[in-house]
C-alpha cells in the first residue's frame, strides 16, 4: 500500500492492489486512489514514482479504463487494467460505477 503525506492533514493511503496497463506499447504499473486517481509505481519495487507528463499515453489509457468501469483481469505479472480505445462510454452516474 502506498501512503502519501498530506502534511499536517495526515496521510492518504492507496489500495492493497496495484495494476498494470498498456499504453502505446509501454506497460505502466499504478495504484488507484478513489479520491486522487492513479499513482504511478516503479515496475520492480512498487515505490511511487513521478507522474508522467500530461500528454503521456498513460493518462489516455487510465482515463478510458476508469470511464469504462475499471475492469481487471489476472495475468502474467499481476492484475491487468482492461480498456478499449474504440469502446464508447455510456453515460454513468457515480453510483453505477464500482468504487
Amino acid at each position: 500500500m502506498t501512503c502519501i503525506s498530506l502534511g499536517k492533514q495526515g496521510f492518504l493511503c492507496g489500495t492493497e492492489n496495484d495494476y498494470l496497463i498498456v499504453a502505446s506499447d509501454k506497460v505502466w504499473r499504478f495504484e488507484w486512489h478513489l479520491r486522487l486517481g492513479p499513482c504511478t509505481l516503479h515496475k520492480q519495487t512498487g515505490d511511487p514514482i513521478k507522474s508522467p507528463p500530461s500528454d503521456s499515453p498513460f493518462w489516455h489509457a487510465v482515463t478510458k479504463w476508469d470511464e469504462q468501469g475499471r475492469r481487471t483481469q489476472p495475468g502474467k505479472g499481476g492484475t491487468w487494467a482492461i480498456w478499449d480505445s474504440r469502446r464508447k462510454v455510456k453515460d454513468q452516474t457515480k453510483a453505477e460505477r464500482k468504487d
